[in-house]
Formats: structure tokens, C-alpha cells, sequence
């Protein structure tokens, strides 16, 4: 997972966005395609980015907490807790709802918590990258604005990463210092 830390920007931009959105047109382009395959396809498409997103989120949170404990152990664990969560509900709900509408139900009912969980890593990851940033204990309202770049990380994502290689640079270089 240190492989997110040490990409760059654009890097995981294209893995988030652009990779998708090749793979969606080369398979639109050569195959014909009815609605059952197009709902297929988009929902790799988002499974892809989901992914890449919730990789991102657990790299920076694991990586860098566990030095320094910026979240306490509960708040660590239902972190890791939640990203399983957002994953299965990517891979469930949002593709098999368009087929068996019992779960759109389920899905809708599962919505807050989907919605609950994305705030709460990003507050999690904001947190983390504010305190090391400040070297001190942050205030909610200090981080609004990182976890806004979050929420929106393919287009966070060009300012957010500078620093988090950043962070991971000084903090390999700590680790080899010891």
C-alpha cells in the first residue's frame, strides 16, 4: 500500500479517472454492446475508482498513524472497518440494483451509512494529514477545507499528494535515521 504514497499526482489521477475511462471506450468502441454489458462496464468503471480511492484513503491513514497515533485505536479500526463496507456496497448494491429491484430497497436504506462512511475517512484522513502538518492538535473546523479535496479527490488529488509524498519522504527518512 506504500505505492500510493509514493505515486504522484497525475499518476493517480490516471488510475482513478483515465484508466476507466480508456478501458470504457476501447471496449465501447470494438464491441457491440446491449444495456446489460454497458451497465457491466460501468460498473468496473467504478469499481476501479472506488478502489484506487479507498487504497488512497487506507495508505494515508495506516501509513502515517502509526507512528504518531493521530486517531485513537477505535477510530483506527472502524476506519478499516469502513473501507470493506464502501467496497461491498460499490460491488453489490450499485450493480446488481439495476437487475433486482428488491435491492434498491436495501440500497436505499444502505445509502446513509455508504454516505456516513465516506465522511468519516474523509475525516480521517484530513485529520491525519492537518496534524502532521501542524505538529498539533487540530480543531474540525481547520480541516474543512482538506476534506473537501478529498471528498472531490480527482481533483484534490493535484494538491493533496505533493503533500502526502512529501510527509512520506521526511517520514522514511526519520525511519532511517533511528
Amino acid at each position: 500500500m506504500k505505492l500510493f504514497l509514493t505515486l504522484k499526482h497525475w499518476q493517480i489521477f490516471a488510475l482513478m479517472i483515465v484508466l476507466p475511462l480508456i478501458l470504457t471506450l476501447t471496449i465501447f468502441k470494438l464491441f457491440d454492446l446491449g444495456e446489460y454489458e454497458l451497465d457491466i462496464l460501468r460498473g468496473i468503471s467504478l469499481l476501479i475508482y472506488y478502489t484506487v480511492y479507498m487504497c488512497w484513503n487506507y495508505s494515508v491513514i495506516n501509513h502515517f498513524n502509526k507512528p504518531k497515533k493521530i486517531l485513537s485505536n477505535l477510530h483506527f479500526k472502524w476506519v478499516n472497518r469502513l473501507i470493506v463496507v464502501v467496497i461491498l456496497y460499490v460491488i453489490v448494491f450499485l450493480q446488481l440494483q439495476t437487475y433486482y429491484s428488491e435491492l434498491t430497497v436495501l440500497s436505499a436504506i444502505l445509502m446513509p451509512v455508504f454516505l456516513f462512511t465516506f465522511i468519516y475517512l474523509t475525516y480521517g484522513v484530513a485529520k491525519t494529514l492537518k496534524t502532521i502538518q501542524f505538529q498539533e492538535n487540530i480543531r474540525t473546523s481547520d480541516i474543512i477545507v482538506e476534506m473537501l479535496l478529498i471528498l472531490y479527490l480527482p481533483f484534490g488529488i493535484w494538491w493533496i499528494q505533493k503533500r502526502v509524498n512529501q510527509y512520506y519522504k521526511e517520514s522514511a527518512h526519520t525511519s532511517n535515521k533511528s
